[in-house]
């Protein structure tokens, strides 16, 4: 961190050890009352990228103010770090996409959204002593525990507020996967639909005339096979091989665009029949 960011970095008045969730995290206090916790340290106990999470908070306008420079004191002297404030954290951690991140982690998330904010104030209240006490026996609290109490009826209502977002996450989750799910039921309805409007459609189905060309390939084709193999009735095998083709049960369902192709499905087959014929004959 270089001088100008230390010049304009916030002044620590107290820095102490806290735990949360099984992690040590260090909290600082600032003169103007506020507690923050270091930002890579977030970052690392929560397996996510500190620089990608720097530049989102840098876009919002309402998280932005409280990413700030903390001057710490350490054994090797003073060091300027970031930090955010801790009252906001659980709003920052909102924006992540839990799915994202490790498995192993996403649950360590959630837990944080709902409980940094208590643990850390209950801690600093905790280990403040006991108001002094005033003429008539009443109690007056210092400056600092006044402010830790407002800040911590803050942190609850901001973790109220956390744990309906992720109930609202949780609701939309189900909503989208459903919807997802109805997507794909209305769409194989609609296949289907379009499937029987277009043998329903009188202008979509072939000709009388184009369906007696079929007729009479279909019976050429018959008579072909039926020379080769009389005791068969190929007729009946040919319809079938076509109703399977296009999906109907009688030739004149045949679709308009569908004509074509059965046209030179039959004349390859005939085809194939009158080449095999040749070449049979002119074998020794």
């Amino acid at each position: 961190m270089d001088q100008a960011d230390a010049a304009t970095a916030l002044v620590v008045r107290e820095q102490r050890q806290i735990e949360v969730l099984g992690d040590q995290i260090l909290a600082v206090q600032t003169v103007t009352g506020d507690i923050f916790i270091p930002f890579r340290l977030l970052c690392d106990l929560l397996g996510l990228s500190r620089p990608a999470q720097v530049r989102r908070i840098q876009r919002d306008d309402e998280l932005r103010p409280d990413l700030q420079e903390i001057t710490l004191t350490t054994p090797g002297g003073s060091q300027t770090i970031q930090a955010l404030r801790v009252d906001v954290v659980p709003f920052w951690l909102a924006g992540v996409t839990v799915s994202k991140v490790k498995p192993e982690l996403q649950d360590k998330i959630r837990a944080y959204r709902r409980w940094v904010v208590r643990k850390v104030y209950e801690a600093f209240l905790a280990e403040l002593s006991e108001p002094p006490a005033v003429a008539g026996g009443e109690t007056s609290p210092s400056a600092t525990l006044a402010a830790l109490i407002q800040v911590r009826d803050m942190g609850r209502a901001i973790t109220q507020m956390a744990e309906a977002q992720m109930a609202l996450e949780q609701r939309q989750g189900v909503t989208e996967a459903r919807l997802d799910q109805a997507a794909g039921v209305v769409g194989d309805i609609r296949r289907r639909l379009l499937q029987v409007e277009a043998r329903l459609d009188p202008h979509n189905i072939v000709t009388a005339t184009e369906a007696a060309t079929i007729s009479a390939q279909v019976k050429a084709l018959g008579l072909l096979l039926t020379e080769r193999d009389p005791s068969k009735n190929h007729f009946g095998g040919i319809f079938s091989e076509l109703y399977r083709r296009c999906g109907v049960t009688e030739y004149r369902s045949i679709r308009r665009d569908q004509y074509e192709e059965v046209l030179q499905f039959l004349a390859d087959w005939r085809n194939r029949l009158l080449t095999a014929h040749r070449t049979g004959s002119q074998s020794p």
